[in-house]
């Protein structure tokens, strides 16, 4: 018994191994399936066609995966996935802005190198947090603003924001309604002092036909006529005729 058991030890890796292999190779293997043999064969599994038949067919499998902590397995497949069935931009843009797309579909192409597809991505409210974390602190202002915009970045990841000093962050965010008073303060000051140190931002707000909103509430109680004057105007032009 002793030497049996030795020699099945001696052989079982092996053998498992061989297994995997021909399971990950099984164009016919069920989602569960794959999701077992995507941790021991993560890059055999990805050359097997059903994961094409997934993508399509059933578009939550992606979320399995990480619910499964496959996350090795998600990261080589974003390439295949998302760049090479959805290669041109205006494929994944429309992919990014759907109401439909789940958290690991926009986490993919969150991770796109064509940079305004993650703008995209920031822009769907159904932008999983994770992505909005990792983009509240990119050195890009416009994905740093996106985040600002987002209807579902919470009040503590907007309070983060508070403290960005471009104006294109704080223009979005002061208007965010899950903004804290504290940081809606805080935001507030940046802004007056901006005004102050640049009058041809002043100008070109007012030039501006969409309404800011508390930037011009702001320039409302501004101390300089000329600026009070200019969003009297402003609010005139915006009335309907």
């Amino acid at each position: 018994m002793g030497s049996y058991t030795r020699a099945s030890s001696e052989t079982a890796y092996p053998v498992a191994d061989e297994i995997m292999t021909a399971i990950a190779r099984n164009p016919n293997i069920d989602l569960k399936t794959v999701i077992e043999v995507a941790y021991y064969q993560p890059e055999l599994l990805l050359e097997n066609p059903v994961i094409d038949v997934l993508n399509f067919e059933n578009p939550r499998w992606l979320d399995r995966m990480y619910e499964h902590e496959r996350l090795s397995f998600v990261a080589r497949a974003a390439p295949r996935l998302v760049f090479t069935l959805h290669s041109d931009t205006g494929t994944l843009h429309a992919f990014a802005d759907s109401p439909t797309a789940t958290g690991a579909q926009l986490r993919l192409l969150a991770s796109s190198s064509e940079s305004s597809v993650p703008l995209h991505v920031l822009d769907n409210p159904n932008c999983p947090l994770d992505v909005l974390e990792r983009f509240a602190a990119s050195e890009d202002v416009f994905e740093r603003s996106a985040v600002a915009e987002n209807p579902s970045t919470p009040s503590e990841l907007l309070e983060q924001l508070s403290f960005d000093d471009a104006w294109y962050v704080l223009r979005v965010l002061c208007n965010h309604t899950s903004l804290t008073p504290t940081a809606l303060e805080r935001v507030t000051a940046s802004l007056r002092a901006m005004f102050q140190e640049s009058p041809d931002l002043i100008r070109s707000i007012l030039m501006d036909r969409h309404d800011e909103g508390v930037v011009l509430e702001i320039l409302a109680s501004d101390s300089r006529a000329w600026v009070r004057e200019g969003v009297a105007r402003h609010r005139t032009r915006r009335k309907p005729c």
